[in-house]
């Protein structure tokens, strides 16, 4: 695209501009230089390979064209009144600016602005652009690293109040070491679906489904399961894991996943109005549950554990239909910001 003759730059300009490409064009930074109407008038190699524009795709067009669609209205505001009092200044610094690739994916940056004067009066501004990428990349692989702590940190101490809990049982070795196996298991089912997601919150269907992978295709068929789509922060996510994965086990040894005609249903719901967050386990059809007597450590995850971990109540109870437990608790502690 040519410049019309309203954006054509003067001999001075152009004079200025032919000094300026030869100290831009060897800069390591990305720069451009645009005139006050905002077109762009040269660009540097290092702008090219940031952009993934030529020269000759960039030259004479609007600098909006490296501006997300959404946003160029404000930044044509933005631009119109910084021409009006041109001065150097930076952008970007501790806010989190992008641009738009050629291709349409966003780039990181922050940037500085240099009126580029002619006589008296600028004639065009310098734009030097920081790809922020390598500084993103590091920022994260630091929070990764700080979560992987508290993560490990978290993990022993849940695995340690596990075996405190079975020990006290008082089984014998063989026994200790399945129950203790199974809690494991459970806990590394958790932890496999948070890598999966990038150690960011998981869905409860995600969380649930990742608890009942050990459930065989024949008995998964008397499983439903359904509730909103809400994210759950990673610590309650540990804990709701086990819980359901101790129903889990017992459903499949003594409940409805143990015999033909029994049924599980799972399901949860919040309610705006109140403010509070409702999950439910309900098997039926199964074998006639005998009543609740163990104080073991599945009932102490459940009747215990998780409530407090989600600042909440929990009801388990063994009713004729099945065994069931409910969990309500305040949506603030459930909900992970999105």
């Amino acid at each position: 695209m040519e410049p019309t003759q309203d954006t054509v730059p003067s001999s001075d300009v152009l004079f200025t501009l032919a000094i300026a490409r030869q100290l831009l064009d060897y800069a390591p930074v990305a720069m451009l230089v645009v005139d006050l109407n905002g077109f762009v008038l040269h660009l540097n190699t290092a702008a090219e390979q940031l952009f993934g524009y030529s020269k000759e795709e960039l030259i004479g067009q609007k600098i909006e064209i490296l501006v997300h669609e959404g946003l160029k209205h404000k930044h044509t505001s933005l631009r119109e009144n910084f021409a009006k009092m041109p001065a150097s200044r930076s952008m970007g610094e501790g806010r989190r600016l992008s641009a738009r690739h050629k291709t349409g994916h966003s780039i990181p940056i922050e940037i500085g602005l240099n009126p580029l004067s002619v006589g008296p009066m600028p004639g065009a501004v310098i734009i030097s652009v920081l790809d922020q990428s390598a500084v993103n990349r590091a920022e994260r692989a630091e929070l990764f690293v700080i979560e992987l702590k508290h993560r490990a940190k978290n993990m022993f101490a849940v695995i340690s109040a596990i075996s405190r809990q079975i020990g006290a049982s008082n089984l014998d070795h063989a026994k200790f070491e399945s129950a203790f196996d199974e809690r494991l298991r459970s806990f590394a089912s958790s932890y496999e679906l948070l890598a999966l997601e990038n150690w960011q919150a998981p869905t409860i269907n995600e969380l649930v489904r990742a608890q009942l992978n050990f459930v065989s295709k024949k008995e998964a068929a008397t499983i439903n399961i359904s509730g909103p789509d809400l994210r759950i922060p990673i610590d309650h996510a540990e804990y709701l894991g086990l819980a359901i994965h101790e129903l889990a086990i017992n459903a499949l040894k003594y409940g409805a996943l143990s015999a033909p005609g029994g049924n599980l249903n799972i399901y949860w719901s919040i309610d705006e109005v109140t403010g509070r967050f409702q999950f439910d386990w309900q098997e039926q059809g199964g074998p006639i549950v005998a009543p609740l007597q163990s104080k073991g450590f599945g009932r102490v995850i459940l009747e215990k554990v998780v409530p407090a971990t989600f600042d909440g109540i929990a009801e388990l109870r063994a009713l004729p239909s099945g065994i069931c437990w409910h969990l309500d608790a305040p949506i603030s502690n459930v909900q992970d910001a999105m």
